[in-house]
C-alpha cells in the first residue's frame, strides 16, 4: 500500500538504476551486482517511507534486519528530479561512491518511488 499521491515506479526504473550502478562498477574494473528480490522489497519500503515523510534518512538499524551470516552491508539513499541526477550525486560523494564501488558487495536491492516530480531511491548492498 502506498501513501496518497505516491506512485511506486515500474521495475524498469529500478533496472535503470541497476544498469547505472553496474556501468560505474565496470568502468572501475569491479564486477556487476545481481539484483536481490528480498533487498529490493526492503529498499522499496524504505523509499516509500522517505517519500511519505519528504526527507532522506537511512535505516535506523540495517544490520538488525538480516539474519546472521552477512559479511558486509551498505546503504545509499538519494532524491532528485531524475534517476541520472541521483546517480551522479552518489558518484560525486566520497561516502556513496565508496559503497557503490566496493568490490566486496555481490548483491543489491534497489527501491525507486516517485512522488510528485521527485524520485526517491534506496540502494541496499549485501555480501
Amino acid at each position: 500500500m502506498t501513501a496518497a499521491g505516491t506512485t511506486v515506479t515500474t521495475s524498469s526504473s529500478e533496472l535503470k538504476v541497476l544498469s547505472m550502478v553496474n556501468s560505474s562498477r565496470a568502468a572501475s574494473g569491479i564486477g556487476a551486482l545481481s539484483l536481490s528480490e528480498r533487498l529490493t522489497r526492503m529498499a522499496r519500503r524504505h523509499s516509500r517511507r522517505m517519500a511519505s515523510e519528504r526527507r532522506l534518512f537511512h535505516h535506523s538499524c540495517l544490520a538488525c534486519r538480516f539474519p546472521s551470516g552477512w559479511k558486509l552491508l551498505g546503504e545509499n539513499v538519494g532524491m532528485a528530479p531524475t534517476l541520472r541526477r541521483i546517480h551522479r550525486m552518489m558518484m560525486r560523494s566520497d561516502g556513496h561512491r565508496s559503497i557503490l564501488l566496493n568490490g566486496g558487495f555481490q548483491r543489491v536491492g534497489i527501491g525507486v518511488v516517485r512522488k510528485g516530480g521527485t524520485y526517491w531511491v534506496t540502494e541496499i548492498f549485501y555480501a
